[in-house]
């Protein structure tokens, strides 16, 4: 028998789990960090909001996607470690936690993007995409609150080594809002692709029907 923990902060509680902060929250989920109490490490929770998790349709959609999610492994893509089972009372996915912020806040505090972070950005997101494609996975919601930056950390240094195919940048520092950071150059950058399948969980909920679009506009291709 499972013994379950108690969160701090009045979280909801889970076996294997103890969420420690909230880190996020949208449509679908409520994000935490926490602690993995059998293998002792960081992650990242999901777990879906009640009226989803009543859904059948979504219980089941949600289980599939993370499965079939779990099985891509690319540098540039938030690995899955676990998922609820059918006898917990939450619906919960457990993912790499990534210390960072997404592309959108990144942007919100940058008038514009040089042209070549830009294209490195593109370049390994395109590649991260083409993996999972060749598993059969859609990612179907791909804008910038789904792309988590990573920075380094403080006293790694990538020098003047070229970027390799392995989902890292080497960004300009000094394009940063922070002016501690005015004498770092060529620090690596994870970059990562996250919420594979989440559109077509959402789906599950039967809000679109033949002929209608699901996604954000914004982003969709035309």
């Amino acid at each position: 028998m499972s013994t379950t923990v108690s969160s701090s902060g009045g979280f909801p509680e889970l076996d294997k789990y103890e969420l420690q902060e909230e880190i996020g929250h949208g449509g679908m989920a409520t994000v935490y960090r926490a602690r993995d109490l059998r293998l002792d490490r960081e992650v990242a929770v999901k777990i879906i909001h009640k009226h989803l998790r009543e859904n059948p349709e979504v219980r089941r959609r949600f289980v599939s996607e993370a499965k079939a999610v779990a099985k891509l492994r690319h540098p540039g893509i938030v690995d899955v470690y676990d998922v609820s089972d059918e006898a917990d009372p939450e619906r919960y996915l457990v993912v790499e936690l990534i210390r960072g912020q997404s592309l959108r806040q990144w942007l919100q505090g940058h008038e514009r993007l040089p042209a070549e972070i830009g294209a490195i950005l593109v370049g390994i997101l395109c590649d991260a995409v083409e993996h999972a494609h060749q598993a059969g996975v859609i990612h179907r919601d791909i804008k910038p609150e789904n792309v988590l930056l990573e920075p380094p950390p403080p006293d790694s240094r990538a020098g003047d080594e070229e970027p390799e195919d392995s989902g890292e940048a080497v960004v300009d520092r000094r394009a940063t809002s922070d002016p501690r950071a005015s004498s770092e150059r060529g620090r690596r950058v994870r970059i990562k692709l996250t919420d594979f399948g989440i559109a077509k969980v959402l789906d599950a909920q039967g809000v679109t029907s033949t002929g209608q679009i699901l996604g954000s506009p914004a982003h969709m291709a035309p």
